[in-house]
Formats: structure tokens, sequence, C-alpha cells
């Protein structure tokens, strides 16, 4: 078989990029669907382990990630109102209110990609803290404060991000031709495509030796920090690995532009991104408070609408 000439021919290009533009697709939404069944459960674990929680060093963290989780989740469903409104809207009787609706969910989809870039930056951080934490146990006190620190000022954070992603667009697409801005945003998106997915792989990178030592030391342990980080690595390899091939896969074959599929993985990133965060912390919790005990609906909707406030859990191991 003459590969040369395959890669040539147009159906070929064609398949290939149906192929994964389906991928991509079929990513976003599966994502989406995980997203709004898994989080009310995602919820109801966190307020039943709370008080547990807040004695150990990952609280802050996974706090931050509880409160930003919710507000995405949020935005995502008036994003999708937004959408809804959008399509019923006639154009030529309220045009006006579809510009404004049209503006609303442009912000909104900044804010998600906002929220996802800090996510990413976040989880970089968790990660070089716990791996200075596991083969350097007398930086704790130190990692300690930095954390305090960092979660007390988080909202410079969002506003370092904001300016730095502004600031990076202006740049790359100011005082140029039409052509030549096309190009410069390409290259903008691959910057920052490249960015996100070498922070959260250097995480994974971080996690690694820490998985192998911890089942050296504990093999019959399963703590919840070696659980976490085992989630939290699995997580993030599924996800971003299989966008990743999609991405290589398309780029070589395929008949669209790099740019056009780097905006569409960055933006399945806005789901896959908090979908993580909830199947790390969902897969290293329990869900009740003997793991014998079967999850009880009643017990549920008590605890995911405040309706019980005793609601506790028996303590585990700490992170």
């Amino acid at each position: 078989m003459n590969f040369s000439k395959q890669f040539n021919d147009p159906e070929f290009i064609e398949n290939v990029t149906k192929i994964a533009t389906n991928g991509l697709v079929a990513i976003f939404y599966i994502s989406t669907l995980l997203y709004l069944v898994i989080f009310p459960f995602y919820v109801y674990v966190f307020k039943l382990n709370r008080r547990r929680d807040r004695k150990t060093l990952l609280f802050p963290t996974v706090s931050h990630f509880y409160g930003m989780v919710k507000i995405t989740y949020c935005m995502f469903g008036i994003l999708i109102f937004c959408n809804i409104m959008i399509l019923c809207n006639n154009p030529g009787r309220r045009f006006f209110f579809g510009f404004f609706v049209i503006v609303v969910a442009m912000c909104i989809v900044f804010t998600l990609y906002l929220c996802t870039a800090a996510f990413h930056f976040i989880t970089f951080l968790l990660a070089a803290q716990r791996f200075l934490i596991f083969f350097f146990p007398n930086t704790e006190k130190h990692v300690a404060v930095f954390q305090k620190f960092l979660f007390k000022h988080i909202w410079k954070v969002y506003l370092v991000i904001f300016v730095k992603e502004v600031t990076l667009f202006i740049i790359f697409n100011h005082n140029t031709s039409d052509s030549r801005r096309t190009t410069n945003f390409g290259v903008y998106i691959l910057t920052i495509f490249s960015l996100s997915y070498a922070l959260l792989f250097l995480s994974t990178v971080f996690y690694i030796p820490i998985m192998i030592s911890a089942w050296k030391v504990y093999p019959a342990q399963k703590c919840a920090v070696q659980k976490y980080i085992y989630w939290q690595t699995l997580t993030v390899f599924i996800f971003k690995s299989t966008a990743i091939v999609i991405f290589i896969y398309q780029s070589t074959f395929g008949a669209y532009s790099t740019v056009h599929y780097t905006s569409g993985i960055l933006a399945t990133d806005v789901v896959t991104t908090p979908l993580i965060v909830q199947i790390s912390y969902l897969g290293s919790n329990r869900w009740t408070s003997k793991s014998s005990v079967p999850l009880k609906w009643k017990k549920f909707f008590r605890v995911l609408f405040d309706m019980n406030k005793s609601s506790v859990v028996k303590p585990q191991n700490v992170y």
C-alpha cells in the first residue's frame, strides 16, 4: 500500500477529518454529560467529608476547587440557557436582545476559560507541594505557609491570568493585516494550548514518583493522599492524552487547520478540567461513614441541600 498517495487522497483526508472531529465532539458531549451527572455527588461527598478535610493540609486547595467547580457549573448552566435563547431569538425583531445574550455568552466563555487556566495552575502547584512534602518532609511547614498565603490572595492569581490573556491577545493581534492577524492568533492559541497542557503533564510527572514510592512504603495501606494522587494522575492522563492524540491525528492527516482543533480542545478543557477535579475527589473519598453501608438517597438529598447539618463521617487517614 502506498501511504504517500493515500495521504494525498481527498477522500482519505475527509474521512480522517470526520473521525477526528467526531472524536473531539464525543469527548465534549460525554464530558458534559458526566459533568452534569457527577456534580451533585461531588457536592454530597464534599459536604459529608468537610469536617474531616478541615484538619488536612489539602483542605484550602480542595475547598477552593469546590467553590470554583460550583461557579463553573452555574456558569455552564447559564451558557446553555444563553445558547437556547440565541437559537430561539428572532434577529429581525429582537436584535438588541440577541446581541446582549451573545455578549453575555462570550463573557461567560471567557470567564470559564480563565477558571480553567487557574485550575491548571493550581493543580500544578498542588502536585509540586505534594512532591516536596513527600520527598522532603522538612518543607511541610513552608508549604503550609505558602499555601495559606496563596489562597488568601487567590484573586490575584485570576487577575494575573486575566491580564496575561488580554496582553497576549493584544500583542499577537495589534496593528497587523488580516492574514497576519490570523497567523498571530494561531500562534497565540498554540502558545496557550502548550502552556496549559505542559502544566498538567508536569503535575502528572510530579505524581508518578510519589505513587511508586507510596506503594513501596505502604503496600497494604491505601491512605487518602495515595488514592487522591492515583485518581488525579489517572484522570489527567485519560482526558488530556485522548485530546492530544486526536489533535496530533488531525494535524497530521486532517483537513482542518491546527488553530481550529486547538481552539476546540481548549473549549473542551472548560468541561474536562473541573470534571478531573470532581473525579479525583470522588475516587479518593468514601461516600458513607462505613464502607459496607450503601448510599441512602434520603440522606443524600438531606446533605446535598443542607437539610441535615449533623451529617459527618468517621475520619480517615489524612492527606
